[in-house]
């Protein structure tokens, strides 16, 4: 009779398998233009870090639509204020021609100071999205990774959701092995 005894046993498999990424998109642009430089970590097989800009988008027209809406902005402002004034003297108005009784909107002026508001608040959000659209001329790498592959290049005109490459993640890779029966 022999004791059994417990011990360590290495054992060696060997098999081929598939080593992907765990994270792989296509890089787009989100907003249209032509593409006036790609950086160096922007080439097949090439790293980048996350944040790096890899494709810059003309900005020219980008900042002429801020400049455009900080103008609208402030035309809307003082039409705001403006109807505020006129809302406040019309209610002076009311009070100084000795009228007991509530004066109706229309008197005090609050549908006209609810439409200087409104555009007031639409020209805000024209500037706020016409800042991020000039934020996204520059296509920044959402991660650490490499480039599979490029598509796009210089001087290359491309509309919102055109593919400029692939690139994946290289913080960790999926390893598929075949298993068999046998």
């Amino acid at each position: 009779m022999v004791e059994l005894q417990v011990e360590d046993y290495t054992s060696t498999v060997e098999t081929s398998g598939i080593v992907r990424a765990h994270n792989e998109v296509t890089l787009t642009s989100q907003v249209p233009g032509r593409i006036v430089s790609i950086a160096p970590q922007f080439e097949d097989g090439a790293f980048f870090k996350r944040g790096e800009v890899l494709v810059q988008l003309e900005e020219a027209d980008f900042a002429a639509a801020v400049a455009s809406g900080e103008a609208q902005l402030a035309q809307a402002s003082a039409g705001h204020a403006q109807e505020k004034a006129r809302a406040a003297q019309a209610r002076r108005n009311w009070e100084d021609l000795g009228y007991e009784d509530e004066p109706n909107e229309l008197v005090l002026r609050l549908p006209q100071l609810r439409e200087a508001e409104a555009r007031m608040e639409a020209a805000k959000t024209q500037l706020a999205q016409a800042r991020r659209n000039l934020k996204r001329a520059k296509v920044v790498a959402p991660f650490d990774g490499r480039v599979r592959q490029r598509l796009a290049g210089i001087s290359q005109t491309v509309s919102g959701g055109t593919s400029l490459g692939r690139i994946f993640a290289v913080d960790y890779a999926e390893v598929r092995l075949p298993i068999s029966g046998n």
